[in-house]
């Protein structure tokens, strides 16, 4: 490893404020609420950055007593668990519960897909905005935030979100694959496989009072399949 000593010196984060503010532009073309509650989110924590190599090591505290965070997905790790989802390098819909730095959700909204863009989204949850906020000024997602097949569901009501989509939205295209990576994304005792459960039932409830027809079956959707992250 690089010596201390060489490394890169810490920089403030705001640094990236450029970057920062054209993906909130790009963010309120399909989010707009989301953008304004980061807009005024009130910084709390003083984050600092330095590279180290083909990694972004993250940092909190005053100038003279910076401490790093220690790194929940390298970029190396990230393509790793890419290649257990995808083998033959080609995305199909998946569901990323959670972030670190944006990798995982950067290398897969960039990984070739062999279907229509409509007919293979991406599901990102993410619970923290604070967060996502430090993962938008570190990633150029000007694209990607605008683009209708990234499917953003940001807060402490991420996973009601998401699951009211599927409700929603009952004949979209579900995950095949699912990852988590910040475990507390999900509310205590509820899971993928729940959500997938409860919203196909409440999607057929639904189809049912509108069509008025006899009652539906549950779909035999299968689950997603879980990704353990790759070290």
């Amino acid at each position: 490893m690089t010596p201390a000593a060489a490394m890169q010196p810490w920089r403030q984060l705001s640094l990236l404020n450029q970057r920062y503010l054209g993906n909130l532009t790009a963010l309120s073309t399909r989010y707009p609420a989301l953008a304004e509650s980061l807009k005024s989110l009130p910084v709390t924590t003083n984050h600092y950055f330095r590279i180290d190599k083909d990694r972004i090591i993250l940092g909190v505290g005053e100038q003279d007593t910076i401490r790093a965070l220690p790194a929940i997905l390298t970029p190396a790790s990230a393509r790793a668990t890419l290649q257990s989802m995808f083998p033959d390098n080609h995305a199909e819909v998946a569901l990323v519960a959670g972030e670190d730095l944006g990798w995982l959700w950067n290398m897969l909204y960039q990984m070739e897909i062999s279907t229509a863009p409509e007919h293979c989204p991406l599901f990102f949850l993410i619970r923290d905005l604070q967060r996502l906020q430090v993962m938008l000024h570190i990633q150029d997602w000007r694209i990607l935030l605008a683009d209708p097949r990234v499917q953003l569901f940001a807060g402490d009501d991420c996973v009601q979100q998401f699951r009211q989509s599927l409700i929603d939205q009952p004949l979209s295209p579900r995950p095949r694959l699912a990852v988590t990576i910040l475990p507390d994304t999900w509310p205590s005792g509820v899971t993928f496989e729940s959500i997938f459960v409860e919203s196909a039932a409440r999607a057929c409830e639904r189809t049912q009072v509108t069509q008025q027809s006899q009652p539906l079956p549950v779909p035999a959707r299968s689950l997603p399949d879980r990704v353990s992250i790759a070290a």
